[in-house]
């Protein structure tokens, strides 16, 4: 039987102190992506047990779509010395890939498992563009209004199939559209 901790050991504890914690029960998975002239790796952090209703989890997976928006950029040199902010980032592949030619790309994610491994990720990659990880909940206006210039927005499997963050989500893209001309979003059937 596993470890039993209580809510107020947790609860005693600093964000940093559960975050490692939590991720010393983890499986550590790298993950290597070359593309033509492209070499990133991100590191996928997963729970020992996880099944699909832990939401908590989901920012340390790579998901299929974020290889494919990958390739899509770096095909199309969508994000060439332009601003780039990625909506629920998790590891932050398409970012990543961003980054090798873009001026600068901002991770954003809601999760605190999202904005680990981001910047995880930032660590073991030479990038050419200034990148900085932060925390933005889908739906948090004030938040939005903090970004000032942006060029391109990606998005990469951030939609569930439990539809409770939608509306969050295509708010934050409305808001987030008024700053930009491009914007990727891809997740399982579909690209827009």
């Amino acid at each position: 039987m596993g470890e039993v901790v209580s809510i107020l050991e947790i609860a005693k504890k600093t964000r940093d102190d559960v975050m490692n914690w939590l991720f010393s029960r983890m499986k550590f998975i790298p993950r290597k992506y070359f593309h033509e002239n492209v070499r990133v790796e991100v590191i996928e952090t997963l729970p020992d047990e996880m099944d699909e209703d832990n939401i908590n989890y989901h920012g340390t997976h790579l998901w299929a779509s974020a290889v494919v928006l990958s390739a899509v950029l770096q095909k199309m040199r969508l994000c060439h010395d332009k601003i780039v902010l990625e909506l629920g980032c998790g590891v932050g592949l398409p970012g990543l890939v961003a980054a090798q030619e873009a001026k600068e790309v901002i991770f954003t994610d809601g999760f605190d498992s999202g904005l680990l491994s981001a910047s995880e990720a930032l660590k073991i990659n030479q990038l050419k563009a200034k990148t900085e990880v932060r925390k933005l909940k889908w739906g948090d206006k004030e938040a939005l209004k903090e970004f000032k210039s942006i060029d391109v927005v990606l998005a990469a499997d951030c939609l569930y199939p439990d539809v409770s963050s939608w509306n969050d989500f295509f708010q934050t893209v409305v808001l987030l559209l008024k700053k930009t001309s491009s914007f990727c979003l891809l997740g399982k059937n579909m690209l827009f």
